[in-house]
């Protein structure tokens, strides 16, 4: 079971999304969400969904992965934060 930071905002983007659209279970080998579709294969928001709130969460997260990618994965990963190679 991982407990580190990235996946506890995964899980809580997870919680968000069940919040907001409307689920059929999850799937029994995965344990991934299985949401129902539209006819058009877009999933189907509940009534009184939080879409905005998610939508932000998930920029959020683009935000921190974009950081981590300039700045490197940790004290032993090389940042691409631009410069030259001085």
């Amino acid at each position: 079971i991982e407990t580190g930071i990235a996946s506890r905002m995964l899980e809580r983007a997870n919680e968000l999304a069940a919040e907001v659209y409307i689920s059929s279970g999850k799937d029994p080998v995965t344990g991934e969400v299985n949401y129902t579709r539209s006819t058009t294969g877009a999933a189907q928001l509940r009534l009184n969904r939080n879409e905005k709130q998610l939508r932000r969460y998930i920029g959020m997260l683009d935000a921190v992965r974009q950081v981590g990618n300039i700045l490197g994965g940790g004290p032993l990963g090389g940042g691409g934060g631009g410069g030259g190679d001085d």
